[in-house]
């Protein structure tokens, strides 16, 4: 009976309140509780104490209506910040995985999304703003804050239902997709870097012209996470190696030629 009964109570006592709906729900079940519970003894006392059902019926009234005076808003006390300390937890979680100066994805939220399932085949791309210190010498950091945000708002949009799209830091962006996706990807981050060779990024009355350099690489199922960053780590430094503002596979050439194979099969 006793284990019974703390079964019943437990979501009163112990509460796990995420939203708006599961609120009124507590304060719905708090309310009904409080209420049967005055009720009975008020009936009680009634059969004890019987003088008329007009006066018996103004008791219940008049205990209903303390009831939900009384306990709506001390169920909504204990409510409120369950509530409030559970969405203060997802924002910290969020923010915890979101990079602050683009609203990108993290290093962090990124490692694990490739990290989550360690069977899986995957392709990874790393772009690497090119004379990224330049930029900010010549044009204060400032302004290169705003080329960050812009090269990212721009992966993100080009790349949206395409792959994982994040800032690992500094200059350096990184996607991460199904390898299934290699040739339409590899043609789309090759766009991309052609697009913004050709697109200068405005900044106040300034036209900043920017270039990437890009290493992809791709894993089998059965090859680490680490293999597969140091090697599309790897294809990023040929790429910087041979002059810049290109995309290379891991193991194989210059990846323009690549890109164009693949669109066209």
């Amino acid at each position: 009976m006793r284990t019974a009964l703390a079964t019943l109570l437990q979501p009163v006592a112990r509460p796990r309140i995420t939203t708006d709906r599961e609120l009124r729900r507590y304060v719905a079940m708090v309310t009904a509780i409080a209420l049967v519970a005055a009720l009975s003894l008020d009936g009680a006392q009634q059969m004890i104490f019987f003088v008329s059902w007009e006066v018996t019926l103004r008791n219940w009234t008049l205990t209903t209506v303390i009831v939900l005076v009384v306990t709506i808003p001390v169920s909504l006390l204990m409510g409120l910040p369950q509530r409030e300390l559970y969405q203060a937890k997802l924002l910290v979680e969020r923010l915890s995985r979101t990079d602050m100066l683009t609203g990108m994805l993290n290093r962090r939220a990124l490692m694990e999304a490739a990290e989550q399932e360690p069977d899986a085949a995957t392709l990874m791309a790393i772009v690497d703003i090119d004379h990224f210190k330049r930029v900010n010498d010549t044009y204060g950091h400032q302004a290169g804050d705003r080329v960050i945000e812009t090269i990212g708002r721009m992966m993100s949009a080009r790349f949206e239902g395409m792959a994982l799209v994040g800032r690992l830091g500094g200059e350096e962006f990184a996607l991460l997709a199904d390898h299934r996706s290699l040739r339409r990807l590899t043609g789309s981050i090759e766009a991309f870097r052609k697009a913004l060779q050709n697109r200068p990024i405005v900044v106040g009355d300034r036209a900043i012209v920017v270039t990437v350099s890009i290493g992809l690489a791709t894993r089998r199922a059965s090859d680490p996470f680490d293999q597969l960053y140091a090697e599309t780590d790897g294809a990023l430094y040929d790429a910087k190696r041979s002059g810049r503002n290109q995309l290379r596979l891991a193991g194989e050439g210059e990846a323009n030629g690549a890109a164009e194979q693949f669109a066209a099969a």
